[in-house]
């Protein structure tokens, strides 16, 4: 299967739940890539699209919850973060005026830039302060 995005130990925030989530999303951001690559057709990749936009969805609900439950002082900008994430998809994912390769080339750049800043930045932020409180 090719990988498009690969899981590093720098990427953990050393909260056991987070990182699993994590690597979740990084293995059906490949899964979708993979298809793509193996030629599968729009009704195939789009499912697969809707899977990992309902688990990122789901992740960020997560995160939020133990966040404002410790009291993450910088929680609402992780919330701000996150609808961003979702507009910028449901923007992509809408996108008429490209051919289908042009969208999946735009969806896929965008999933790895936006995971892979959005973890080592704005999550990153969060390991300390939740590993202080216990939170592993």
């Amino acid at each position: 299967m090719p990988v498009f995005i690969v899981w590093k130990k720098d990427y953990a925030v050393n909260v056991e739940s987070m990182d699993s989530e994590h690597k979740e999303i990084f293995g059906l951001i490949n899964q979708a890539f993979a298809a793509k690559q193996e030629g599968r057709t729009r009704e195939f990749l789009d499912p697969l699209i809707e899977e990992l936009i309902q688990y990122a969805m789901n992740h960020f609900s997560n995160e939020e919850v133990l966040l404002k439950k410790h009291q993450f002082p910088e929680l609402d900008n992780q919330i701000k973060e996150h609808r961003d994430f979702v507009k910028k998809v449901s923007a992509i994912k809408e996108r008429q005026s490209e051919d289908q390769v042009t969208r999946f080339i735009l969806l896929f750049d965008f999933l790895k830039e936006w995971w892979l800043d959005h973890i080592q930045v704005e999550d990153k932020k969060y390991s300390s302060f939740l590993n202080e409180k216990g939170v592993r």
